[in-house]
């Protein structure tokens, strides 16, 4: 399994930076960046894509520009060459991560853990977003709704 993730708060790309990690990525994939609104929603999109071509260039020993990247019909990135290896990528607030598998599907997903928000959660919506088991499972410890919401978000 490979795992990468990159702190976007603590990047500060100076003009030239910017442009040159813009250069690294295919041009589809910078119109569909510039879709976005928010500047910091550009950032982590771009970071995103570079550390996919990262963990590519990595497991398969290439240039990444070498890879040509598809997207399934719910928006997810895949490359076609090689079906065996499977990869997700995931932002929230400042990180980006990825992880790559060889063996089977893959998901991550990132959150910032803070236990004051325990006592803010919504136990009604909860229990119409997960099983009895699972509802049950954080009820018993309520930082266990951390572990089964990054799970469901993962994939």
């Amino acid at each position: 399994m490979y795992r990468f993730y990159f702190n976007c708060h603590r990047w500060k790309p100076t003009r030239d930076q910017w442009l040159f990690a813009n250069r690294c990525l295919p041009i589809d994939e910078l119109k569909r960046i510039d879709e976005y609104t928010f500047q910091h929603d550009v950032k982590f999109t771009l970071i995103g894509q570079l550390l996919i071509r990262y963990l590519l260039s990595q497991v398969f020993d290439k240039k990444s520009s070498s890879f040509v990247l598809q997207r399934t019909k719910y928006n997810r990135p895949f490359i076609e060459i090689t079906p065996s290896f499977d990869f997700n990528v995931s932002h929230y607030n400042q990180l980006v991560c990825i992880a790559g598998t060889f063996n089977g599907r893959i998901g991550c997903d990132t959150m910032i853990y803070k236990k004051e928000n325990l006592r803010k959660l919504n136990y009604d919506l909860i229990r119409k977003k997960f099983t009895l088991n699972e509802y049950d499972f954080i009820i018993k410890n309520s930082s266990n709704f951390y572990r089964l919401w990054c799970l469901k978000e993962s994939y």
